[in-house]
């Protein structure tokens, strides 16, 4: 939930899923202006555990946030999704999403919330789009608990050289409101620095002003960043009314998957598949970019041809081929004949080499 960050806990963007484990703390302050009685200058500490599988991704965040009045606010929130189609990287996926938050202000009010639902994601190339539904409850901070049902629909469009533009819309149900939330987010990422820059409005019921946030993180060396994050929120649910914000912070991570992180093992550089039609499947992942991929083989008297790119980085092309032994090369935006790393090979006789690509 938006305001949970205003009240200091990280605004990170959530982290991908690379690492097997996160431990870390955030250390920073925040400045609030609500329009309830939370408002002013704080200092924050905040604990965040994430765990992650090629199935299910966990992240959980607590916070202590003491503001120079005296007041304090204590936070917790988790959220995780769970993998329950076989991984598909270019087409439908199901997955389950769920999370919770709570609430704690030092004059005894308690709020927070939980949902639950499934979630349809369908990649395309360097398109994703995700449909939801979820169901929950809310206690607010007027002492008061009800049900809550969502949908949503998002997209998110990959372009070359880390930007990305995505857009959505999140319809909420809840006791007697009802509201309709519009959201559009630029985002870049170079892996050193990843920043957002995001937008909403809403209409229906507590409705009041757009709202904006900016969020940059900046590693510093690969256990440690900094955070820092700007903008207004809107009113909620929960009962918190509309305001500002502002706030920066050192995150360390202390686990040992930080120093020494785990990656997925990188997918193979070239593979082939048989077809339920009998045709032959073949799938080139070439680690830079390009605009045009073409392949050239014996088997097409070493006339190229055209391969569609059906993901980042990824090509494919669909032909009829015997079970054999056949050479092969790929031509990379018309000019620079090449083969991909780690690939069985052998000499052209003219001073390079070809592909051997294996069909059984």
């Amino acid at each position: 939930m938006i305001r949970t960050a205003l009240l200091g806990v990280a605004l990170a963007a959530p982290v991908p899923p690379l690492e097997a484990q996160e431990v870390s703390v955030l250390l920073g302050g925040v400045h609030t202006e609500y329009a309830d009685s939370i408002t002013g200058d704080a200092g924050t500490v905040s604990l965040r555990l994430g765990g992650s599988s090629t199935r299910a991704i966990g992240v959980a965040d607590a916070s202590f946030t003491r503001f120079v009045d005296g007041v304090f606010v204590t936070q917790a929130s988790a959220y995780g999704t769970l993998l329950l189609t076989n991984p598909n990287w270019n087409g439908p996926n199901l997955v389950l999403a769920g999370g919770l938050d709570g609430n704690y202000i030092e004059d005894g009010s308690i709020s927070g919330g939980g949902s639950i639902g499934p979630v349809l994601a369908v990649a395309h190339k360097s398109l994703l789009t995700t449909l939801g539904a979820s169901v929950g409850t809310v206690r607010s901070v007027a002492e008061n608990s009800f049900i809550t049902g969502t949908a949503n629909l998002k997209a998110r469009f990959n372009f070359p050289g880390g930007f990305s533009l995505a857009g959505g819309a999140v319809a909420v149900v809840g006791d007697t409101l009802q509201y309709l939330d519009g959201t559009l987010e630029l985002g870049y990422d170079n892996r050193r620095l990843r920043s957002i820059l995001m937008g909403g409005a809403r209409a229906g019921d507590l409705s009041n002003d757009p709202w904006f946030q900016v969020r940059v993180n900046f590693m510093l060396v690969p256990t440690a960043l900094l955070e820092f994050a700007f903008g207004s929120y809107p009113r909620d649910l929960v009962g918190f009314e509309q305001g500002t914000y502002a706030s920066a912070g050192l995150r360390v991570n202390l686990s040992a998957s930080a120093r020494a992180p785990y990656r997925a093992p990188p997918p193979p550089p070239l593979s082939v598949s048989r077809q339920q039609d009998g045709r032959t499947r073949i799938v080139v992942h070439y680690p830079q970019s390009a605009n045009r991929m073409e392949l050239a083989g014996d088997w097409t008297n070493w006339d190229p041809v055209s391969m569609n790119l059906v993901a980042a980085n990824v090509w494919e092309v669909i032909t009829s081929l015997e079970p054999g032994i056949y050479r092969y090369s790929l031509i990379v935006d018309g000019s620079d004949w090449t083969l991909p790393d780690r690939v069985p090979s052998e000499p052209d006789g003219f001073g390079g080499r070809v592909g051997l690509l294996i069909v059984r």
